[in-house]
């Protein structure tokens, strides 16, 4: 008895995190854990992290419809900017941003399309994650999947920045995404959180 509880509380919850686990894998599937990723060629989802989150940064209370949304809270330039700094990347006019599409507002047969560029996988719903072909950021903005769990838009799409920053200045291409590269993202994603959404941060922290 003792060894089939072990199995059903240690073994089975290993196996099935195994099996959802890709190097920077792309979160497809209604997973909040694991929303943020950079997609590679055989799909799959990236490692779910459990962080203890402050109160603080839990956005609103109480239980979220599946129909209702979220907004950032600062500018999409401001948080590359905010991310480039902390990864100590000087940003250039030259290279172009990345376009960003929000799940409620983006055709899902577009998504599917950017998606499919770089995984063998067919998802259901808009996930977040970074297109390399296109230079495109997906998000999904549902709020289920946000306030529930102490997370913000605004660092999911810190996590995916990172993956931008590492594509078009340090030169990753889709063989470079393993593991470190999907660690580096999930620590800036958890340090943005930390500095503005878990805390009050300086009024002029969007300064330019």
């Amino acid at each position: 008895m003792r060894l089939v509880g072990y199995v059903m509380t240690h073994i089975i919850p290993l196996a099935f995190t195994i099996l959802l686990l890709a190097p920077c894998g792309a979160a497809a599937g209604p997973s909040p854990a694991a929303l943020d990723s950079l997609t590679i060629l055989s799909g799959g989802a990236a490692p779910a992290v459990k962080e203890n989150v402050p109160e603080a940064a839990k956005i609103g209370s109480g239980k979220k419809s599946s129909t209702e949304t979220v907004k950032l809270r600062y500018e999409e330039k401001c948080i590359l900017r905010l991310v480039a700094a902390e990864m100590k990347i000087p940003l250039k006019k030259e290279i172009p941003l990345p376009g960003i599409y929000f799940g409620s507002k983006v055709p899902f047969a577009q998504f599917l399309a950017a998606y499919r560029t770089q995984s063998d996988s067919d998802p259901n719903q808009v996930s977040n994650v970074y297109i390399l072909k296109n230079n495109e950021i997906y998000l999904s903005d549902k709020a289920v999947y946000y306030g529930n769990f102490g997370r913000a838009l605004d660092d999911s799409l810190a996590h995916e920045y990172v993956h931008y920053l590492q594509v078009k200045y340090r030169g990753y291409t889709i063989e470079d995404c393993d593991d470190n590269a999907e660690n580096q993202a999930i620590h800036y994603q958890t340090l943005f959180r930390e500095k503005y959404i878990a805390v009050a941060p300086p009024e002029d922290v969007c300064a330019q």
